[in-house]
């Protein structure tokens, strides 16, 4: 099965988020250490802190990814995945601690990091509530070309990991093959044309040997060009 654009794109936005969650656990505790401390000593002792600031924001961005806080295909939001954010917004803050003790160079006191912590939470919290839902309504609606067991096998195994990346909406099968999973059939490719018309299909999954069969390569032109 082809899935090596949808696992590429799913990679680049697991990159893509978590670096905007680093950015927003940076910009909270930018911001903490200007409300807690005003404007004449924020340059310099956020200037310090800056090297374990940015280790902590590493623990929290990898802390998520470990969770599983970058696959939205459960719709996990809510109380779930919001105890989990807050765990790992715990874990890096305890490793900014125990650096910040470490050194003991450090300038920055509990305040700060209460009234940082509590911003950067709510500021990702934020960011996955707005990527959930982006998620939910901005997939293709996609079908999938299955010619074999094995086909219909990644097709499921694409589902389990991938569903977040797409919008599935069922199988087609071609005329001389018989569906063995339960998932949603659209019928066979004899009638690829008017299924994805039916059906506002906008991206077709296949195997690299579907175009190599002359009768699917011949509806798959047909369906690209009509």
């Amino acid at each position: 099965m082809n899935h090596s654009g949808i696992l590429k794109r799913h990679r680049l936005k697991v990159i893509l988020h978590g670096n905007i969650d680093a950015a927003i656990f940076f910009v909270a505790f930018g911001l903490g250490t200007f409300l807690r401390l005003g404007v004449d000593l924020w340059t310099e002792k956020f200037l310090i802190d800056l090297p374990i600031i940015l280790a902590a924001a590493f623990v929290f961005v990898s802390a998520a990814y470990i969770a599983g806080l970058y696959d939205h295909s459960h719709g996990r939001l809510k109380t779930t995945f919001a105890y989990a954010l807050a765990l790992c917004f715990l874990l890096a803050t305890a490793v900014m601690v125990g650096l910040l003790y470490v050194t003991g160079y450090s300038l920055i006191g509990r305040g700060v990091l209460l009234i940082s912590a509590l911003l950067g939470y709510a500021g990702c919290l934020l960011h996955h509530a707005l990527l959930q839902r982006w998620c939910r309504t901005e997939r293709d609606r996609t079908a999938i070309l299955v010619t074999n067991p094995d086909d219909e096998q990644k097709a499921s195994q694409m589902l389990d990991f991938w569903q977040d990346d797409f919008h599935f909406v069922g199988l087609i099968h071609s005329d001389t093959y018989v569906l063995r999973d339960r998932l949603r059939s659209l019928g066979p490719v004899s009638q690829l044309t008017e299924i994805v018309k039916r059906h506002q299909v906008q991206r077709l999954i296949c195997s690299e040997d579907c175009p190599r069969l002359s009768s699917m390569r011949q509806q798959l032109c047909m369906a690209l060009y009509s």
